[in-house]
């Protein structure tokens, strides 16, 4: 209990920061529960497809296809003109330009 106390009094204005600007919130509740259905339904969705999933990826291929789409919806994305230039282009990609299909790095096709 001490070095609970302890550490609340060393974080103490981190804590109140709150207090000070009216627009920040008391906690992070609202950013958790805009997670929750890609956290819950990736937990879901590990099962799905088979136990081989896409060859050499540690999550299922249904895992990793709901991730990738509940992304793009996050980040207001067209679904499906991101998948579509997502596996048209990624043939043809360098490992180490994957970052640029990430749907908050993605751009749409000119």
């Amino acid at each position: 209990m001490g070095e609970a106390v302890h550490d609340v009094l060393n974080q103490a204005v981190a804590l109140s920061r709150y207090l000070d600007d009216g627009r920040l919130a008391i906690d992070n509740n609202a950013c958790e529960r805009s997670l929750r259905g890609n956290a819950i339904g990736r937990k879901n969705w590990l099962f799905i497809g088979g136990q081989a999933g896409f060859r050499g990826c540690r999550l299922p291929g249904a895992a990793a296809m709901f991730s990738l789409i509940s992304s793009a919806k996050r980040n207001q994305i067209e679904q499906t003109t991101y998948l579509t230039d997502l596996f048209t282009r990624l043939p043809e990609t360098s490992t180490d330009n994957l970052n640029q299909f990430l749907p908050d790095h993605w751009q749409p096709p000119a």
